[in-house]
C-alpha cells in the first residue's frame, strides 16, 4: 500500500484553506529574516509569529495523504527558526527573552520528530494487522525473539521509539564527535577541583562552596560534596560522548 497515492487520510484531514490559490508569499529567505529579526524589539516573538504562515504554506503544499512529508516540514521549519535565532541569542545573551523563545522552538522541533516516529509506527501496525505471526520456538535466537516481541507489543515498540528520539536529541546537542574537547589535559582528572583545594590550603580560608576534599572516583558520593563547576561540566560532556561512541561501534 502506497500512502502517498491513497486517500486513506481524507476523512481525517480537511483543508480549511482550500480556496486560497497563491501561496508564494509564505516563503521566507533565511538571510533576510535574520537581518530583519536583529532590528526587531522582540526577535523571538517575530520569528515565532512567522511560523503560522510557514506552517500554512507547508500544509497547502502537500497532499492530504503526504502526512509524513508534512510532519518533516514542520520539524524543519521550527529548526530553521532555531538556527536563525541562535545568532541573535549570541548577541543578546542566554538570559534574554529571545533565548527563551529559541528554546521553546527547539522543543517543538523535537516534538514534531517524535510525533512523526510514533505515527509512522501506528500506520505500519495498521497495515500489518492482517499478518499472522508464528510463535517462536525455543531454538530461535535471542534477536529473533526480541524482534517478535517488538512486533506484538505496541507499548514496548513505541517506548523504544521514544528512547531513540531522546538519543537523537542528545546527538544533536553534542554535535560533531570529532570536535570534542580534551577532557583531562594533565595526569590528574578534576584538575579544577584540585587547583581550588590547593589554593584554599595556601590561603587558609574557607571556600564559599564546600568542595570534595578527596579526589578518588567515589568521593563526591561518599562526602556528598560537589566538584568544581568546570569539572562537573567536563564530566557531563564526557558521559554524553561515551554514549555516542558506544552507538557508533
Amino acid at each position: 500500500m502506497n500512502l502517498d497515492d491513497s486517500d486513506w487520510t481524507n476523512s481525517m484531514y480537511i483543508s480549511p484553506v482550500s480556496g486560497l490559490e497563491n501561496t508564494s508569499f509564505f516563503t521566507d529567505d533565511i538571510t533576510n529574516l535574520s537581518s530583519a529579526l536583529l532590528k526587531e524589539d522582540d526577535p523571538g516573538e517575530s520569528a515565532a509569529a512567522s511560523l503560522f504562515c510557514d506552517f500554512l504554506g507547508s500544509f497547502q503544499k502537500h497532499s492530504l495523504s503526504a502526512v509524513f512529508d508534512l510532519l518533516e516540514d514542520y520539524q524543519a521549519l521550527c529548526q530553521d527558526k532555531v538556527d536563525v535565532l541562535q545568532s541573535v541569542v549570541l548577541r543578546a545573551g542566554q538570559n534574554s527573552k529571545t533565548a527563551g523563545v529559541r528554546w521553546l522552538l527547539q522543543q517543538e522541533s523535537c516534538t514534531w520528530r517524535l510525533i512523526a516516529s510514533l505515527y509512522k509506527d501506528r500506520v505500519q501496525l495498521a497495515l500489518e494487522d492482517d499478518i499472522m505471526m508464528d510463535l517462536g520456538v525455543p531454538s530461535e535466537s535471542e534477536k529473533v525473539v526480541v524482534k517478535q516481541l517488538f512486533q506484538r507489543d505496541a507499548i514496548i515498540r513505541q517506548s523504544q521509539l521514544v528512547v531513540d528520539w531522546l538519543e537523537s536529541i542528545a546527538k544533536d546537542q553534542i554535535g560533531d564527535f570529532s570536535d570534542n574537547i580534551e577532557y583531562y589535559a594533565k595526569n590528574v582528572c578534576w584538575e579544577n577541583t584540585l587547583h581550588a583545594l590547593k589554593m584554599r590550603r595556601k590561603s587558609g580560608g574557607a571556600m564559599t562552596v564546600p568542595l570534595v576534599t578527596e579526589l578518588d572516583p567515589d568521593a563526591p558520593f561518599r562526602q556528598q560534596r560537589p566538584l568544581a563547576d568546570l569539572d562537573r561540566e567536563d564530566d557531563a560532556r564526557l558521559l554524553k560522548n561515551l554514549l555516542l561512541s558506544s552507538e557508533q561501534e
